[in-house]
């Protein structure tokens, strides 16, 4: 494929996926677009096809840090030909400042699991949880991080009401039940989640953040969380609601106001 003719192609592959991503509550599909959109990523592709490699697709994992993602570029060899080092790259994304923390080309692959050193501090005591001093602990890492992945018990689906406070006025009321004591409820607000570029002008963001703690030990009690905020409903025919884990989306709500005539005592529940 000629440089021009890949070029062409490139932009508009490259405006379809942003009509995709604008609209999108996925992290990857915003990773994956924001990855392709910068011009060093470009560069590099469009030599790998000029090179004759062959593309063969793009897959997206959450990163060791929770705001990255890892955005990988597929290519093999081309046909007849063999290659001793993979051509394949991959670019880790920040979703939260939409920008690119490091390329790696070629990129050969790595094992899921990254094995975590956690040397003991100077004081010789190891820090928690392993209270084992004077010795190097290795423990599996993922997305989460070590801690994360040791004290967390999921969030549960909240449930979500919207009470209509009369004409061109509603309320969104939410509540859920965290699992442990490490979770705080934080003040919703009208907006979007970093990882959502933008949605439909008829539609009304509403973020319910979560917050969890990193600490030594969580009370083992559950605690209950909720949220009230009051926003215009004029022009709106819908609600996407929010539900978010340290600043990334738990789960996501739909509530259609279409539905309702304006009336105060109306109300739609979504569990």
């Amino acid at each position: 494929m000629d440089d021009k003719k890949a070029r062409e192609l490139m932009e508009k592959e490259l405006n379809k996926l942003k009509e995709v991503a604008v609209t999108s509550t996925n992290g990857c599909v915003v990773a994956e677009y924001i990855a392709i959109s910068d011009k060093n990523v470009q560069d590099k592709f469009l030599l790998k096809l000029a090179e004759g490699y062959v593309f063969k697709g793009i897959t997206c994992t959450r990163g060791q840090i929770t705001e990255q993602r890892r955005v990988e570029f597929h290519f093999e060899c081309a046909p007849g030909t063999f290659c001793f080092v993979s051509p394949s790259m991959m670019v880790i994304v920040d979703i939260i400042s939409k920008t690119i923390v490091k390329i790696f080309d070629p990129y050969i692959g790595e094992d899921k699991h990254q094995e975590l050193q956690m040397h003991q501090l100077s004081d010789g005591h190891a820090p928690w949880p392993f209270d084992k001093p004077g010795r190097t602990n290795t423990i599996a890492w993922d997305g989460w991080g070590p801690f994360m992945t040791r004290q967390t018990e999921g969030l549960p689906r909240p449930e979500i009401k919207v009470l209509y406070e009369g004409p061109q006025r509603a309320r969104l009321v939410g509540h859920l039940i965290a699992p442990n004591g490490c979770y705080l409820g934080r003040p919703p607000y009208q907006g979007l989640p970093s990882e959502v570029i933008a949605i439909l002008p008829e539609q009304v963001g509403i973020v319910l953040p979560v917050q969890y703690l990193h600490q030594r030990y969580c009370p083992p009690h559950t605690v209950p969380v909720d949220w009230d905020i009051s926003f215009a409903t004029e022009g709106k025919t819908s609600v996407l609601a929010f539900t978010t884990l340290n600043d990334t989306i738990a789960w996501q709500t739909s509530i259609d106001l279409s539905r309702s005539s304006v009336q105060y005592e109306k109300e739609l529940t979504i569990r």
